[in-house]
């Protein structure tokens, strides 16, 4: 997400009244007009800046922030340059990982339900495709939990599309014998079939 700090882009957001948190550019020009006490666990600093750039005057005058974040799980020291001075750095932070568990979402759709191409160019055609694409993962989400929850997602997907003209029981996912047995009891369904595409 870095790659979306230019000035021009930023500037946008901030002249249409968006609020917004990426990563900021290690070779980004700032001045620090104020320091702020570090609040919250994780939170290394806390500074209201303003941004330079060397030959435009992009938000020249607009006051940005500058929060340094150490993550535990990795060691690692994130830093973040919003527009929002209300929030606290922590709550900063928290938002920046609530939005980078979307781009993982969004990077599993594109990956496993393969969308590498739209269909249509209109907005109502790429908004449907999308919502088609999110409406799936959902169906797989709770196909897996129900029927395979020690297998992965992906693996999920992969046994479903291979045996998606066949009809049987969702609960043969697991391709686990002792659940196929007790669908044959149940149903009187045999689970040969079963066994073969999903035995591990």
């Amino acid at each position: 997400d870095r790659a979306y700090n230019g000035g021009a882009w930023l500037e946008k957001l901030v002249n249409e009244g968006c609020l917004f948190v990426g990563r900021m550019k290690k070779d980004m020009n700032y001045k620090v007009t104020k320091s702020l006490p570090p609040k919250g666990v994780g939170v290394v600093r806390d500074e209201k800046i303003e941004v330079c750039y060397k030959t435009r005057s992009y938000l020249k005058g607009r006051t940005l922030r500058r929060v340094v974040f150490h993550r535990q799980q990795d060691d690692k020291e994130l830093v973040f340059i919003p527009n929002d001075l209300k929030r606290s750095a922590l709550a900063i932070a928290d938002l920046y990982k609530q939005r980078w568990q979307i781009e993982l979402f969004f990077k599993w759709i594109k990956q496993n339900l393969k969308i590498k191409q739209f269909y249509g160019t209109s907005e109502n055609a790429v908004k449907l495709q999308v919502l088609v694409a999110m409406i799936s993962y959902a169906l797989l989400r709770l196909i897996q939990q129900g029927a395979a929850p020690e297998r992965r997602l992906g693996e999920v997907s992969i046994r479903l599309r291979s045996v998606l003209m066949q009809r049987m029981p969702l609960m043969a996912v697991s391709g686990n014998h002792r659940i196929c047995r007790m669908i044959r009891s149940s149903w009187g369904w045999s689970c040969c079939c079963a066994t073969r595409y999903f035995s591990t």
